[in-house]
Order: C-alpha cells, then sequence, then structure tokens
C-alpha cells in the first residue's frame, strides 16, 4: 500500500464515524445509484419475500375490502394479526395495485437501525458515495415501502417514521443530507404480531404517539375453509415430479406442488389436530396455533410421499415443540389414531 492510499483511507475512516450519526457533519458524497444488496445485512427485497406467492393471487378474505380503503385514505397503515393471517401477502397486493410495480420491502427486527431504512455510505476506486435504503427508494421512485413485523424495530427507529405523517412533505435523510418529497401518493404499510407491539411506561407513550397517524386494521385468522381455497388457487397445472433419491441439486431446482387429493388430506389433519388443541387448551393457556403454513408444509411433504403420519408429526404436532405437556398428547394422540 503506498503513502498516497494510506494516508487517503486514513481520512475516510475518520470521517466515517461521524457520517453516520444524524446531526453530524458527513464527508462530501456523491450520490451512487445502487441497490442496497451492497450494504451488509440489508433488508432489501430481491423478488418477493421467501414463500410469498404472486401478488395476484389473493384470496379474497371479508376485511380485505377494509384494507383496500384503509390504504386509499391513510397514507401510513398497520396490518395487525397473528403469524400466517395474511397480512404480508395482502400488504404486497396492495401495494401493486397502488402503483403498478413492486413496493420496496424493509424486514424488521430487534436490530433495525436508521441505515437500513435510509441508507448507508459507499466507496469504490477511491471515490465516495451513497446507497439509497428502502424509504428513500420510495419516495423516490413512487413506490409503496412495506415494513414487516414492524413491532419487533427498535422504538427509536419507529420514530423516524413520524417524518412520513399527514401534513409533512418533505422528509430529511439524516445521512445523505437530501431532502426528499413526500408526494401525496406516498404510503407505508406496516405489519406486526400484537405481541411484538405491547409495551408499557414512556415506551408506551412514544408509541401511542406514533400509531396515531397510522390506521390500524386487525386481520382475524384464517379459517380453514380459506386456507383450504388459498390451497387449492396455489396448485398449478402442471405438477413437477422427482422422488427422494433425485440428486439433491437437482430436487431443489424444481418446485413442489401438491395435487387436490394431497391438499383435501392435509387438511384433514389440520383440522384434527386444531381440535385436538382446543380440547387440550380450554383455558387458552397455549398462544400458538396452527396456520396456513403449516397446512401448505404439510401438503408439501406429502407431495413428496413422506410417510402420512411423519409429515404429521414434522408440520402440524412439532409446531407445539415449546409446550411439552401438549406436543406429548397429540405425539400420543397420533399413536391411537395410527393404531
Amino acid at each position: 500500500m503506498n503513502n498516497v492510499t494510506a494516508a487517503f483511507l486514513v481520512r475516510f475512516f475518520m470521517n466515517f464515524v461521524p457520517s453516520i450519526r444524524p446531526g453530524a457533519v458527513p464527508f462530501p458524497v456523491r450520490e451512487v445509484r445502487q441497490p442496497l444488496s451492497g450494504f451488509s445485512g440489508s433488508t432489501e427485497l430481491r423478488g418477493r419475500p421467501f414463500g410469498m406467492h404472486e401478488a395476484n393471487c389473493l384470496v379474497e378474505q371479508p376485511w380485505h375490502r377494509l384494507a383496500h380503503a384503509a390504504v386509499r385514505i391513510s397514507r401510513l397503515t398497520l396490518l395487525i394479526g397473528l403469524p400466517g393471517a395474511g397480512k404480508s401477502h395482502l400488504a404486497w397486493h396492495l401495494a401493486r395495485r397502488l402503483t403498478g410495480q413492486d413496493p420496496q420491502f424493509l424486514q424488521g427486527n430487534p436490530t433495525t437501525d436508521l441505515l437500513h431504512l435510509w441508507g448507508h455510505p459507499t466507496i469504490s476506486a477511491l471515490e465516495t458515495g451513497f446507497v439509497d435504503g428502502p424509504l428513500a427508494c420510495a419516495l423516490k421512485n413512487n413506490q409503496v415501502l412495506i415494513v414487516d413485523d414492524f413491532g419487533l424495530i427498535p422504538i427509536e427507529v419507529r420514530a423516524e417514521l413520524l417524518k412520513l405523517r399527514s401534513g409533512q412533505s418533505v422528509a430529511h435523510n439524516p445521512y445523505s443530507k437530501e431532502r426528499l418529497k413526500i408526494r401525496a401518493n406516498f404510503r407505508l404499510i406496516a405489519t406486526s404480531n400484537p405481541e411484538s407491539l405491547r409495551c408499557r411506561g414512556a415506551r408506551a407513550e412514544g408509541l401511542r404517539a406514533l400509531l396515531s397517524d397510522f390506521l390500524i386494521l386487525v386481520a382475524p385468522p384464517l379459517n380453514s375453509q380459506a386456507i383450504l381455497e388459498i390451497l387449492r388457487q396455489e396448485v398449478a397445472p402442471s405438477r413437477t415430479e422427482f422422488s427422494a433419491e433425485s440428486p439433491i441439486d437437482d430436487s431443489l431446482r424444481q418446485t413442489v406442488v401438491p395435487d387436490c387429493a394431497q391438499i383435501e388430506r392435509a387438511m384433514h389433519h389440520f383440522d384434527a389436530i386444531s381440535r385436538a388443541v382446543d380440547e387440550e387448551c380450554q383455558d387458552n393457556s397455549v398462544k400458538v396455533m396452527l396456520t396456513i403454513r403449516s397446512a401448505r408444509h404439510l401438503a408439501a411433504l406429502l407431495a413428496l410421499n413422506v410417510p402420512e403420519s411423519q409429515a404429521v408429526e414434522t408440520a402440524l404436532i412439532n409446531q407445539f415443540v415449546l409446550d411439552e405437556d401438549v406436543h406429548e398428547a397429540l405425539k400420543l394422540r397420533q399413536l391411537v389414531v395410527e393404531e
């Protein structure tokens, strides 16, 4: 490394640390138009979230009509519901209908910070630049921003979304120092599990202030009939066949699509286990419930010719593995049914 390069790197790192704190004076940046994938820990969506199906393939539920109305009138919408209620799928569908293009997507978690929202500085070929995050991209490109698992994001990061409240027309990116116009048709759709939103004390007051501008909808759990309709719709006209003996690399490239009979069989077991859980947990002590993901997993295992008893235990019964009494009771029940 020559002296010129060494001196540049020293200067870069001396300036980089203050530049990532809002309010600090950053080093000069030249905007670089590139995806956020260059950022370690990026939450930008590539294609679609794993397991999410085509946005147009939506089985309408009674509450969807209200959700359509909500995003038309509110800049900020929050969909609250248990896992598997279809919140993320609906959010994607609404985003495509609103703008005709894929949304920007942020997967929330406890380590999400402001850099994940706004973007980060970069260096390439001795030039500094800036990579826009999903919020900056959504504002610039007239896209909807979807924030999944909103309740898991630290409250101080969620508070940054106060900049997007109704009546605000400009948002200030604290890292690139850009002033971004908030169009009248800009929309943010957040999803959350109700448990992860709960907090107390001063944190609860801060959250109430933030949520006061959100239109909040509660998504009811999908019932068995709705799950069956969704799984039927997901069945492709042509089905890819391969055996368990296929080379693993080849099999992973192919899509497992169960047929209608396997879906019906999966839903039979789904309903039976759900009833058994209700009988075992009449005091509502168990908060876990089976979702469409469990039914989808079971149907796929059956399509791969996994023995039915093993498939049921893997996809359904093991969802209760953290509750030892219920888990053991369901396993015992399954043994009795098999005999």
